[in-house]
């Protein structure tokens, strides 16, 4: 069969060693590309003059050949070309202060007041503390036999095996179009051999295999992990031609581990690269790199640390080096890891010390020193190490338009709520706090190191829920870029308010629409985006409601007057808002506070975030029949089924 090749107006048709005709047609090709068609040496009485004629065909092709290069460098437009729609804009932010001292006033009366109370928070804290180390019968921590038994391996594996099937038919691009494909980096179509290769790494047929607690598959986060939902770290991305698709919304990103936190590995990928593991939040898969495997002696060496004090990260992003210079890992806010005893001289009265065994490891191998003793702080203690607690410098901002949360129930004057004075901020340089850090040696077995952090980038849980303690959470996250499922190490709507929470000792789900389940939860979806407004202005609570509108989360941090009307103001991690039609992004792309309104401003056909199809609020640690009735409210909903925890 002859092979034709176009090649800027003139076609070659090669044929069984024989050359026929040249024609030239004095177009371009429509591909714009160039494509060479060599041929065999002719023979027979015909070769002299089919070898002139070839020279000529030669000589006109190679001219050809650059004339085309010269068009393929240096592209120029048709009359008729017309620019593509953007799809992405920027929404202005300069009329819109971004100071967090602006809303939430360090010279307010209330700016020491906890607006959760202290029964609430210690309520949550235990909740929090069961979900990464419990034992109970109950407790959904990934290190608890009862809760892989019973909840994880429920269905014998099968249902971890269907999960993976359904992840591999999701990411098939067989038989799909359109809006359906998924795509790779280089913008083309991931191709059959691309999900066939994943899916044999993954061997779905070990989860079935040996579906009972095994004690030897218990581990620990030893850095930042990236959870998928498929063993790959190539991205899958819709057309990027889609208003809301491409970067940076890959669909095999499912969220990030945080270093030290406890794993249980359900099965492990072909080539070993890659874990399967139950988080306190999610399964997935992650790099086994980063995984330390852990035994009985470092279980519960972790475990009696972190109930003597655990520690959470407040810094957005904490350099961590050990006592021997290492670097380990950034932490994240929110990131939890054990304190020790402060250095002697700044141990707080009611701590006594608990004694480390030396060098512990997951193989039990002789090594260095632990680091210290750990401590065990009683109630007074807790509230001297709270007096302790410096946190940043507050400049004197302009008045507040935020209205500041009264004391919540209970609240009392005890506790991390005691407000420090600048001045002594200013002069007390951060004391060193000593913390244990996860590490892996060559074998892939957990160890312990230590490392020492200040009072700027860890505090001891729970940190007290007042305003102050927010605004210097939220100091060190605003402003930072958007990361859908932890990308880049940055957080989304729902983990950005898991990080902060956290803090304060408050579990979060992993998604925006399960996070409703923290609190109670007001569905306010057939009501108008006026009532909704109204209700949340009257009825949240600041600095502790959640918002969910259908794919989003916010905290309404308190109301703001605009024209002579009063706004709820929130906090929020947001990609973009979007017209009704969906067309386009006006892209935020990062954490920012912004007042919640009927229209918007700056662009008349964006949809406010008040008008969305869901509207759901939160309220956490409000009790059952606390909040005031909701025009058109309808009746609270079960929290949503979570494919990416599928244990709970």
């Amino acid at each position: 069969m002859a092979r034709v090749t176009r090649v800027a107006g003139a076609v070659l048709a090669v044929s069984d060693g024989s050359a026929a005709s040249v024609a030239s047609t004095g177009s371009v090709a429509s591909t714009g590309s160039v494509a060479c068609a060599v041929s065999p040496r002719p023979a027979g009485r015909d070769a002299p003059a089919l070898r002139g004629a070839w020279r000529g065909v030669a000589s006109s092709v190679a001219l050809l050949w650059l004339a085309a290069l010269g068009a393929c460098s240096n592209p120029s437009p048709t009359h008729d070309a017309r620019a593509p729609v953007d799809t992405i804009s920027l929404f202005p932010l300069s009329a819109y202060d971004q100071d967090v001292d602006h809303w939430l006033e360090p010279d307010s009366p209330g700016y020491d007041r906890p607006f959760l109370s202290p029964a609430e928070q210690d309520a949550h804290f235990q909740a929090l503390y069961a979900r990464y180390f419990g034992t109970g019968t109950n407790a959904p921590s990934p290190w608890n036999a009862a809760y892989v038994t019973m909840r994880v391996y429920r269905q014998q594996g099968a249902d971890i095996a269907a999960l993976q099937q359904r992840r591999i038919a999701r990411f098939d691009n067989t038989g799909k179009r359109g809006a359906a494909i998924g795509y790779g980096e280089n913008f083309r179509p991931h191709d059959k051999a691309w999900i066939d290769n994943i899916a044999r790494n993954m061997n779905v047929a070990q989860f079935t295999e040996a579906p009972v607690y095994q004690p030897a598959r218990r581990a620990i986060a030893t850095t930042n992990l990236m959870v998928r939902e498929l063993p790959t770290t190539d991205p899958s991305f819709y057309d990027h031609r889609l208003a809301g698709e491409g970067y940076p919304f890959d669909n095999l990103q499912v969220s990030a581990v945080r270093p030290g936190t406890p794993l249980y590995v359900l099965g492990t990928s072909v080539d070993g690269a890659w874990h399967y593991v139950q988080t306190p939040d999610v399964q997935g898969w992650v790099r086994s790199d980063g995984v330390g495997m852990t035994n009985e002696r470092f279980v519960a060496t972790w475990r009696a640390a972190s109930a003597k004090s655990l520690g959470a990260v407040i810094g957005a992003f904490t350099p961590v080096r050990d006592s021997r210079g290492v670097f380990r890992f950034q932490a994240p806010a929110g990131t939890l890891l054990p304190l020790v005893e402060r250095p002697s001289g700044n141990t707080a009265r009611g701590m006594k010390a608990l004694t480390v065994p030396q060098a512990v490891r997951s193989g039990g191998r002789s090594g260095g020193p632990l680091g210290g003793p750990l401590t065990e702080p009683s109630v007074g203690a807790v509230a001297d190490s709270a007096r302790a607690l410096s946190p940043v410098p507050f400049a004197k901002p302009a008045p507040s338009p935020v209205s500041m949360p009264q004391a919540a129930p209970d609240a009392t004057a005890n506790g991390n709520d005691t407000r420090i004075d600048a001045a002594d901020a200013s002069t007390a340089p951060p004391a060193p706090r000593t913390v244990l850090v996860p590490a892996r040696d060559a074998e892939g077995e957990a160890l312990i190191r230590t490392a020492e952090l200040d009072d700027t980038q860890i505090v001891p849980m729970p940190l007290a829920a007042t305003p102050r303690h927010l605004a210097t959470l939220m100091k060190a996250l605003i402003g930072r870029p958007y990361g859908w499922g932890n990308s880049g190490l940055y957080n989304d709507c729902s983990s950005e308010l898991q990080s902060i929470f956290a803090v304060f000792g408050v579990w979060l789900p992993r998604h925006s629409s399960t996070q409703m389940s923290a609190g109670r939860m007001v569905d306010l979806s057939a009501s108008t985006p006026t009532q909704r407004l109204d209700y949340l202005a009257q009825h949240g609570a600041p600095l502790r409601t959640l918002i969910y509108i259908g794919g989003h989360v916010m905290l309404y941090i308190g109301n703001t007057t605009r024209d002579g009307v009063v706004v709820p103001v929130v906090y929020q991690d947001v990609w973009g808002l979007r017209p009704a039609d969906n067309s386009r992004r006006a892209v935020i792309g990062g954490s920012v506070i912004l007042p919640l309104l009927v229209r918007i401003p700056e662009d008349a056909t964006l949809q406010s975030l008040a008008g969305t199809p869901t509207f759901q609020i939160s309220i956490l640690g409000a009790p059952t029949g606390a909040a005031a009735p909701a025009p058109g409210s309808a009746p609270t909903p079960a929290a949503p089924a979570d494919e990416d925890s599928p244990a709970g």
